[in-house]
């Protein structure tokens, strides 16, 4: 049975370094291993190079924009509990929220690549629906919205 273990050991480790180059060379990493003559074995090394700085990152996050507007009615005057909604034209997802005392609204998180509707309801009167599409460049968008 105690010969059993360093086998067992061994093949693990060797089954773990085998995934890891497997890994490094899907990367675009070039891997080696080492050993004390210099074809792996008990004190077996794995040298990885073409990380670069490790700290440094390398995936950007997603960029995410900001949609923010006011519901107003004929007149200008902020329409305080104005239903607005957002439609995803891709995933076809409508989030809603209610518009504030001011009559604003703000959702968060949107995709630089999703293009996206949006409208405001209060009781039975809709407002003109309103696009935001990928090809604005700004991180912060405005839409109004009016509620004849």
């Amino acid at each position: 049975m105690t010969q059993r273990r360093p086998f067992l050991f061994a093949l693990r480790f060797t089954f773990m370094t085998a995934v890891l180059l497997v890994f490094a060379a899907g990367t675009g990493l070039r891997g080696q291993v080492t050993g004390p003559n210099g074809n792996g074995g008990p004190e077996t090394k794995l040298n990885l190079s073409g990380l670069g700085n490790i700290n440094s990152p390398t995936v950007k996050a997603p960029a995410v924009r900001v949609l923010q507007g006011t519901v107003q009615d004929k007149e200008g005057a902020p329409l305080k509990g104005a239903m607005v909604f957002l439609k995803d034209d891709r995933s076809k997802k409508v989030r809603s929220m209610t518009a504030d005392e001011k009559g604003s609204f703000r959702f968060m998180d949107l995709s630089r690549t999703a293009e996206y509707e949006v409208w405001a309801t209060v009781q039975d009167r809709k407002s003109v629906t309103k696009s935001v599409t990928s090809f604005e460049t700004r991180d912060d968008i405005t839409r109004n919205l009016k509620i004849e």
